[in-house]
């Protein structure tokens, strides 16, 4: 197998996985799905004066991220055809972007925007859904919810050749600070 690469970097070399399990003359076949074979890690390492370095790192090779926002291609989402989307990550790809980061002011964004990045090389910096403000993060109830969020939105996006990293709060700490401390 060959490696998948951001774009700009190498080709988008993706694969079509397709299981079936028979077992006492049941046959299950799960649903097919497409990936791409990479690893990534952040480069940490020190530098001068104890600061350290902050680099993706795909393949084992330093990729300079090029990319910007993603935010809904309509914010009226059903209203969005995927023709749109087609249009948008192309031209980003064309502008030489290779990551885009769906911002935690938008939404989840539905998978034909996912493939799309795949095919094209653009890595996904997924923002979990919180921005801007406090959430009742020592509630229980709360806690739960967030649970069954984070654990559908990691499976269901898991496979994407795409996804580079996920961060979990967007811009929240400043106004925690600001009102607690």
């Amino acid at each position: 197998p060959k490696l998948w690469w951001p774009n700009g970097a190498g080709r988008q070399d993706l694969y079509t996985i397709k299981v079936t399990a028979a077992s006492d003359g049941i046959c299950s076949v799960y649903p097919g799905f497409r990936f791409g074979i990479k690893t990534v890690s952040i480069n940490m390492d020190r530098i001068e004066d104890g600061k350290r370095q902050f680099a993706f790192e795909v393949n084992g090779v330093k990729i300079f991220a090029k990319g910007g926002n993603w935010i809904p291609a309509d914010f009226i989402y059903t209203r969005a055809e995927d023709s749109a989307y087609h249009t948008l990550i192309s031209e980003a790809k064309e502008a030489n972007y290779n990551i885009l980061r769906v911002c935690g002011v938008g939404i989840y964004e539905r998978e034909h925007f996912y493939d799309l990045c795949d095919e094209m090389g653009i890595l996904v910096w997924q923002d979990l859904m919180f921005s801007c403000s406090l959430y009742p993060d020592k509630l229980e109830w709360f806690c739960n919810e967030v649970e069954k969020e984070i654990d559908h939105q990691t499976r269901r996006l898991r496979n994407h050749a795409s996804m580079l990293i996920w961060g979990g709060n967007n811009e929240c700490q400043q106004a925690i600070e600001l009102v607690f401390f």
